[in-house]
Order: structure tokens, then sequence, then C-alpha cells
């Protein structure tokens, strides 16, 4: 697999002497956020907020569960409205997203998560939970933001890959943490998890939903390339190959990244070399250009939750007592 760009190895590793080296630095951050935290005054928005967030730096599967959220939602009467971000974008002021947008506007994820929602998108989430509260919204859905205190959260959902875990269990640097895990569960009003871990005890007093990421989609005849640029790339591949796409050559870029024509270009050019068909994620189709869109394959999926009543019963029941 060619790759630019890994998290560092010590975060798999509590005893690294790195980790001891950093841990003074951990210690900052965790007081800055903790600080934060404590003396913000968050601004209580006219209606419900639902924040979908994580403990841990990368791609946990945020993204396809706001997307089933904002499903269930609708299904349920509810005029969802989603706030992101926009992470790697510069905007001067907020902006509700256009499907039409080019990604290096408004952000990859944001683009995605429009074709199931109204989505604004910008840093400063009060200012969008205001705009989309005026252009009708009846709830408003926070794609990450666990760690952000200025908008009240309501209602509060963390997301854990139980493939990847914790790592270290340390807080940024010495470890993938934004935060301890034990800061975050205090505030989280259920645990959504990803797969499997073999020790639960750590999240056993707060509600767990498991989730998985389904996909209806199999391989042509004919080998792939497959490239991602996402938090956790080998998850992606490790998709394909489950669902039967024979991967000649794997390719990451870091989280976020925009692709410019000469690295599609040479992408398309492995693939002719390998006789094979580029695939790639939704989030990096929606930042390739129009015109040569249609020379890659793109592999869709959905979160689904696995008691999709029972987490419907409890999401409901929360929303009635808010």
């Amino acid at each position: 697999m060619l790759s630019w760009r890994k998290p560092p190895s010590f975060w798999k590793d509590p005893q690294s002497i790195f980790v001891k080296l950093l841990w003074p630095f951990s210690c900052l951050v965790t007081a800055i956020g903790r600080y934060r935290r404590r003396n913000a005054t968050p601004y209580q928005a006219e209606i419900s907020v639902i924040c979908v967030g994580n403990v841990t730096v990368g791609g946990t599967g945020k993204t396809p569960i706001v997307m089933a959220l904002a499903q269930l939602l609708q299904q349920q009467g509810f005029t969802p409205h989603i706030l992101s971000r926009g992470f790697g974008v510069k905007l001067k002021e907020p902006r509700r997203v256009d499907p039409l947008d080019a990604a290096e506007s408004v952000g990859d994820e944001p683009l995605l998560l429009a074709k199931k929602a109204p989505t604004w998108v910008y840093p400063d989430r009060v200012q969008t939970a205001k705009l989309a509260v005026a252009a009708g919204a009846d709830i408003l859905l926070l794609d990450d933001g666990f760690q952000n205190p200025f908008l009240h959260q309501d209602l509060k959902l963390l997301v854990v890959d139980g493939n990847q875990g914790f790592g270290n269990q340390a807080v940024l640097p010495a470890g993938p943490l934004r935060e301890p895990l034990s800061d975050a569960l205090k505030r989280a009003d259920a645990v959504l998890l990803y797969g499997s871990m073999a020790d639960l005890s750590w999240g056993s007093h707060k509600p767990f939903f498991n989730v998985e990421l389904i996909s209806t989609q199999y391989p042509a005849p004919t080998p792939y390339v497959a490239f991602a640029a996402i938090g956790h790339p080998e998850k992606f591949f490790n998709s394909l190959r489950q669902k039967g796409f024979l991967l000649k050559k794997t390719v990451c870029f870091p989280d976020h990244h925009f692709y410019d024509p000469h690295t599609l270009q040479k992408l398309i050019q492995m693939a002719k070399t390998h006789q094979a068909k580029l695939i790639t994620t939704e989030k990096d189709a929606v930042k390739i250009p129009f015109s040569i869109r249609n020379e890659i394959e793109v592999f869709t999926v959905e979160a689904q939750f696995k008691d999709n009543d029972l987490f419907n019963d409890w999401l409901l029941k929360k929303l009635e007592m808010l």
C-alpha cells in the first residue's frame, strides 16, 4: 500500500518512550480542554441539538451516522439541518451548502451531508445554528463538535470504532485521544459502536448501540486500484476485499486531501498499467472533477443500527424528554 502519512506508531504503544516524553504536553491539552468547557457559556438554540462526535482523531464513521440520523428524523416528521465545520476550507462567512458546490469551497463531508438534509458549514457552530433555525430547521445535527463547548448539545452520541479502539489511551500529542476517555463518557448520552471490542467495561454505564456500514455493491470481473483520503483508509480497502474486489494496488492520502489534476492523472495511468479500474469512496468522489468522475467507480456505504427499532425507540424517547 502506498501511503503519504500515517499516525505515529507509538500511539498504539503505552510503553513507548515517546509517550513519556510527550506526557506533559498531553496534560496541557487536557487542562486547556477542561478549562474551555468549564468556563464557556454555551449558546442555547431554540431547538434541540444532537451531536455525533468522537474522542479519537481520524475517521470513526461519524458522517455516515449523521446521514442515517437525518433520514431517520425525516421519517419521523422532523426537518433536520446539519451543521459541519468544513475541515480544510477557509470560509469568510457561514453558508448553506449547495450540492453543486466545489469541495474546495465547502469541504468534502459537507457535500456528502447536503445530499441527505440542508447542511450549513462554518467553524462557528453558533452562527450556523442561528441560520438553520431561521431557515426552518426544527432539530439540528452536529457533525463532530463533541469537544465544542460553545453550542449547547441536548443529546451527545459518542462514536467508537471497535477495530481502532483508543490506541495507547493517551491524549494528544502522546496518543490519539482528543480528551481523556473518562471526560468524554461523562458527557455522552450513548455510545455508538462500530465492530466489536473484547473489553467494554470502560463504557458499561452507558447505553450501547451497535452500528455497521452496509453496502449492496459488488465488483465487476476486473482488478481494481483503490485510493482514498479518509481517516483510516485501510478500513475502506478491507471492506472492498471482503466484498470480493480484487485490489492490485491501494493508495492512501491524508484525510480530507484535495486531488490536483496531476495526481488524478497518475492514478488513471496507474490503473491502466495494472489493467484495472479505479475505485474510491463517496467522500473522495465529491472532490473529483465531473469530467473524469465517470472513469472512477464509487463504493457506496450507509450506516445501519443492528437493532434499528431499539435505537429508534431510545432516540424518540430522549427527544420527547427535551
